[in-house]
């Protein structure tokens, strides 16, 4: 049977669709094929086991305490403590020349040295302690307090401290000459002015009552009075009569 030009058209367009249908089933085959070969191909990573063997390594618990009792833990604990070391009742005192001091101490030791207070200048006052009321001042020519006791002196006639005692302090004042500053002790300091410059001692000096600590001068703020020292007296840092704490008073001048 001779076919016309119109279906020898049909039939070229229709083989050429299968050829290219079977083209792409042929790649889709071979690709296939391909992966399936490189799967083949990959390894996987070995993996070593180890020999069992029936050895066994034993260990040792060092901390053997763990688990114990709490009570019984602090038994063994007190028992592996060493014995501690028994302090002597009393311990011998030495000083530096490892002599044994007494660890009493005497009567004599606990006993306060009793302060001996005595006159700077004789026994001749001048003028009194005002104790705090203005006094006629025939120098200056006015009221003022009197802070403290003067005794009558000559010029130049040594002055000594009221009692022992550290020197706090020497000063020079235009109005009261020099003076010398004792801190005796339990709160007692005493000031000395209208001295000289001759015989005074340094600043820090320990004086005795029987000391020198300088000479009758000038007190120019009383230059109208009879040559004599002024002695101002502080307990506790406030001014005190000077006569009551030497025991002396008025009735005892010359």
């Amino acid at each position: 049977m001779m076919l016309n030009d119109d279906n020898q058209k049909s039939m070229k367009k229709m083989m050429a669709g299968r050829s290219l249908y079977i083209a792409l089933g042929v790649c889709l085959l071979a690709a296939g094929a391909v992966g399936v070969s490189a799967l083949k191909n990959m390894t996987s990573p070995k993996v070593t086991v180890p020999e069992i063997t029936t050895e066994r390594t034993t260990y040792v618990n060092y901390a053997k305490h763990v688990f114990t009792d709490p009570t019984t833990r602090q038994a063994e604990i007190s028992a592996e403590l060493p014995e501690p070391d028994t302090e002597p009742v009393t311990a011998a005192v030495f000083d530096s020349a490892n002599t044994p001091l007494s660890e009493t101490t005497t009567e004599e030791e606990t006993t306060a040295k009793p302060v001996v207070w005595s006159s700077p200048l004789g026994h001749t006052i001048g003028r009194d302690y005002s104790r705090g009321v203005p006094v006629f001042s025939p120098t200056m020519k006015d009221y003022r307090t009197h802070n403290g006791v003067d005794f009558l002196g000559i010029a130049g006639d040594t002055v000594s401290p009221i009692g022992e005692g550290e020197v706090l302090a020497v000063n020079h004042d235009p109005l009261w000459g020099y003076s010398v500053t004792v801190d005796h002790g339990n709160g007692v300091v005493s000031k000395i002015s209208g001295l000289s410059d001759k015989d005074l001692p340094e600043a820090g000096a320990y004086v005795h009552e029987n000391a020198v600590i300088g000479r009758v001068g000038e007190i120019p703020v009383e230059a109208q009075e009879a040559a004599h020292v002024h002695l101002e007296v502080r307990v506790n840092g406030k001014l005190a009569d000077p006569l009551e704490l030497l025991g002396l008073s008025e009735a005892d001048g010359d």
